[in-house]
């Protein structure tokens, strides 16, 4: 019976979890980040470009940001993948480390959503 509720509340929550993750995905529009951090990429192969110290710079940290966002998109889609097969597998074990780390990915979602409503302009200022 335990094992019964535990799948139920795995698949719920997965489901729940897949149609935030689409949306995340739209919204942070995976398929420029990758343009633009192939277009960073090329920039900062350009010899010129280390001349400038604040252009490279910002260049860095601009690369940095959008591999940090790719980097969490596809762990949270092998995340989501990996519960999948885990329920595919109906092995308990599996299925508690996923509902675990879905738990852990929900939160890191809430966390996506408030960092991009706190995403204006003025908002990386003090209040104060």
């Amino acid at each position: 019976m335990e094992e019964n509720f535990l799948i139920e509340n795995t698949k719920q929550l997965l489901s729940d979890l897949k149609d935030r993750y689409s949306a995340i995905e739209k919204q942070s529009n995976k398929e420029e980040l990758t343009e633009n951090l192939e277009k960073i990429n090329n920039e900062l192969k350009q010899e010129n470009i280390w001349q400038n110290a604040e252009a490279s710079s910002k260049l860095l940290k601009n690369q940095k940001e959008i591999k940090l966002k790719l980097e969490n998109l596809n762990n949270w889609k092998s995340i989501l993948d990996d519960t999948d097969v885990a329920i595919e597998l109906g092995d308990e074990n599996l299925i508690k480390e996923s509902f675990e780390n879905l738990k852990i990915l929900e939160k890191d979602f809430d966390k996506f959503d408030l960092e991009n409503m706190l995403n204006g302009e003025y908002d990386k200022n003090d209040a104060i």
